[in-house]
């Protein structure tokens, strides 16, 4: 069975469409990090806590920096510590609908691991 983790970017894709995407990520094995990244601070994701708890989705907070997205860069930096350093991931969903996150996608496939993106 593989081992999967779960990136979600809160702010490109709808909280609406979480259960639908959890039901299908499941098939690929289980889920062993799952974690939804957003500026907590904000009450645009007030909508994405109500499934903190149903989908076990560890929060992590982005705060919102000028002129960066700091969403991307923390997902970023967290895929490559699991890719670089734990080691413990065999398949690798990214959960958005930005282009920001290819370089990554390579990378990922490069060490030999299954990427699978949703997105609109």
């Amino acid at each position: 069975m593989s081992n999967i983790g779960v990136f979600i970017d809160s702010e490109n894709i709808s909280h609406n469409d979480l259960p639908y995407i959890m039901m299908e990520i499941k098939k690929f094995g289980r889920i062993i990090v799952s974690r939804l990244y957003a500026d907590w601070s904000s009450g645009v994701v007030e909508k994405w806590k109500q499934y903190l708890v149903s989908y076990a989705l560890e929060p992590v907070h982005c705060a919102k920096l000028p002129k960066k997205n700091s969403v991307d860069i923390k997902m970023i930096d967290d895929m490559y510590d699991i890719l670089y350093f734990k080691q413990t991931v065999d398949v690798y969903v990214i959960v958005s609908n930005d282009l920001d996150y290819l370089t990554c996608g390579r990378k990922i496939k490069l060490f030999g691991k299954m990427l699978i993106t949703f997105g609109y």
